[in-house]
């Protein structure tokens, strides 16, 4: 496969500290084995302010979290709450 025509960009891992160190929180329980291998600060389509995306993962399996700030006048929100059709 040619490459000619694409540019590589490629951005510094961050080190990866606990959670609550970096962002301001803190995951209570993790699935055994399971722990926070790359994080990053990103703009979303949609998203008022930049979004914090955080990956977990046991070396098999990895889970994305997307946090995003709540707009000042809208309820906190209570309980468990999912978007999309994944658990």
């Amino acid at each position: 496969m040619s490459t000619e025509g694409f540019r590589w960009v490629r951005h510094e891992p961050h080190q990866v500290r606990h959670s609550e160190g970096v962002l301001g929180w803190n995951v209570v329980q993790l699935p055994a084995g399971f722990k926070l291998t790359t994080w990053r600060v990103q703009a979303m389509a949609g998203a008022r302010a930049p979004v914090r995306h955080l990956v977990y993962s046991d070396g098999l399996a990895s889970v994305s979290v997307f946090i995003e700030p709540r707009a000042p006048q809208s309820e906190a929100m209570q309980g468990l709450a999912k978007v999309g059709a994944a658990f």
